[in-house]
């Protein structure tokens, strides 16, 4: 039986490696809304619901400093964003409760998939976070799970492998500076899990551990009782791109 778990030990397919500059994400203005709204939703990262809404009832009235409320004041305008963070959070849960509930009787075994992508830094971990949290609350504890792409990140081991090669113009550090480019992801090793995934309604999964700066095998599990099931990362939907366009058929929404 193939043995899909990330390894250190694994070399990246150089027939696909693209080297060019030009294929990294632009970055998002210090300005934009997306920078506001990922910053945002970074602050709500760990809470739960009734934390998010004691701050903003202390904000309301004016009185009290919740543990977890900003030590500063925020600008009109980044208050109206974070507020229209929950807001989006509890209108995002709903519908995908709505969703799921009408469709679940005609849906492969019985779960719900949905492709959150987006950015670095854009907020697509602690959305999914925050919306499954209030899914489980709606539902049933544990009846949500967000499976992230970040886990098929080829690991730093692999990436000096890959700056050894003939083949590569970019020295290790210069790889690791890159790190989040499409050619930095296994797409195969993603791709098959997640479409395994889709098949079987069950399977286990490599996470990105910032600790280690490097995936880990087994860090979660998808079982056949998780029937909302996210799947986030950069390039989920990316379907010109070759190397992504075989998920088209493993999501039910995006």
């Amino acid at each position: 039986m193939k043995d899909n778990t990330v390894s250190p030990t694994t070399t990246p397919n150089l027939e696909s490696l693209r080297l060019e500059d030009s294929i990294l994400l632009p970055e998002v203005p210090e300005n934009g809304i997306m920078s506001k709204m990922a910053s945002n939703v970074s602050f709500y990262e760990g809470m739960t619901e009734d934390e998010e809404d004691a701050i903003w009832e202390s904000r309301r009235l004016g009185t009290g400093h919740h543990q977890r409320q900003l030590s500063f004041s925020l600008p009109e305008d980044m208050q109206a964003v974070n507020r229209h963070a929950t807001d989006l959070f509890k209108s995002l849960a709903q519908r995908v409760v709505t969703t799921y509930q009408s469709r679940k009787d005609d849906l492969q075994n019985g779960q719900l998939f949905i492709a959150v992508a987006g950015g670095p830094g854009s907020g697509k971990s602690t959305l999914c976070e925050k919306v499954a949290q209030r899914v489980n609350a709606r539902l049933e504890p544990g009846i949500a799970v967000v499976l992230p792409m970040d886990g098929f990140h080829y690991s730093r081991e692999s990436l000096r492998k890959m700056a050894e090669t003939e083949a590569c113009v970019y020295t290790y550090e210069q790889l690791l500076q890159r790190r989040g480019a499409p050619w930095t992801f296994d797409h195969d090793l993603c791709a098959e899990k997640f479409k395994q995934a889709r098949h079987h309604g069950e399977g286990s999964f490599p996470v990105y551990s910032r600790e280690k700066s490097d995936p880990v095998p087994d860090g979660v599990q998808l079982m056949m009782t998780h029937k909302i099931v996210f799947l986030e990362g950069n390039y989920l939907l990316a379907w010109d791109d070759p190397n992504w366009s075989s998920l088209q058929g493993v999501f039910d929404e995006a």
